[in-house]
């Protein structure tokens, strides 16, 4: 039988489930289901009977996923009543976004803008390496308000567990980066930033012409000021990617379309391995 996966299922009942959450979390979480009445009374339920369905833990679960057909791709299982509260977050900041233009709800913008570059040199496509892995704290504290970067910081894990092949603990690790995928607002929370950076490298040289768009790591600026863009996300300790940085010629790629003076040259992808089958 399928494992339910609907909200009720995962967050409204306590009765007989437990949620984890992260101690500086608790507070929030413990509001939250107080003003939900379903959350609240399965709360009371299980309280009653003497048992109390919030976990209070302080790591979250190092766990990979296939990226394509020879690698995988890390991600850190958060805490169940961390993950709610950290979706919560992550809509917020695509409202905000979205208000300036950047809709992470839409991938469109940037592949049409990647098509238009690719005719016309108007626009370059910026890519970079790890970049949810490279965001720290300190630039999430000098670029947020205040008031944001307490939240984002007390839903957040400080410590991940990697578990051996037999999924006992091998290794506790203190993390220095802020986020990473599989935290619910990290996306948000990246796409946020690196458009924080493009675009006061753009008001620092006055009046330009053309569009900033991001996606995630899938940065578009104007290509008069794609270099010192890259220059300034290296600055704040990103890694560019130059393989898939396309600022001169006619080929630019963004958000999975590959454009060559305007014509659609994706390739075909091999996801899974002849040899391991996965």
């Amino acid at each position: 039988i399928k494992e339910r996966s609907d909200i009720f299922a995962k967050y409204g009942n306590l009765e007989h489930g437990v949620i984890e959450v992260t101690p500086r979390a608790y507070p929030r979480l413990m509001a939250i289901i107080e003003q939900t009445p379903t959350m609240y009374r399965s709360y009371l339920t299980a309280r009653l009977s003497g048992r109390n369905p919030i976990r209070i833990t302080g790591k979250d679960l190092v766990k990979t996923v296939p990226k394509n057909s020879t690698i995988d791709r890390t991600i850190l299982m958060q805490p169940t009543g961390n993950n709610y509260l950290q979706k919560a977050l992550g809509k917020c900041i695509r409202r905000k976004l979205r208000a300036v233009g950047i809709d992470l709800c839409d991938q469109t913008t940037n592949q049409e803008l990647a098509r238009v570059g690719s005719i016309y040199g108007s626009h370059a496509t910026i890519d970079l390496s790890s970049a949810s892995d490279t965001v720290n704290s300190r630039i999430v504290y000098e670029l947020l308000p205040y008031d944001w970067y307490v939240e984002l910081e007390a839903l957040r894990c400080d410590y991940g567990v990697i578990l051996d092949s037999n999924g006992k603990t091998n290794q506790v690790v203190r993390w220095h980066m802020f986020s990473a995928m599989g935290n619910a607002f990290t996306f948000e929370l990246e796409s946020l930033i690196f458009y924080a950076i493009a675009l006061a490298t753009a008001e620092s040289k006055g009046p330009f012409v053309g569009r900033i768009s991001v996606y995630g790591d899938d940065i578009i600026v104007p290509n008069s000021l794609a270099h010192e863009v890259c220059e300034n996300l290296t600055a704040c300790g990103f890694i560019v990617n130059d393989k898939k940085t396309h600022i001169a010629g006619k080929f630019r790629e963004s958000c999975g379309a590959h454009w060559y003076r305007g014509i659609d040259v994706k390739p075909f992808y091999i996801r899974i391995s002849i040899v391991t089958g996965k």
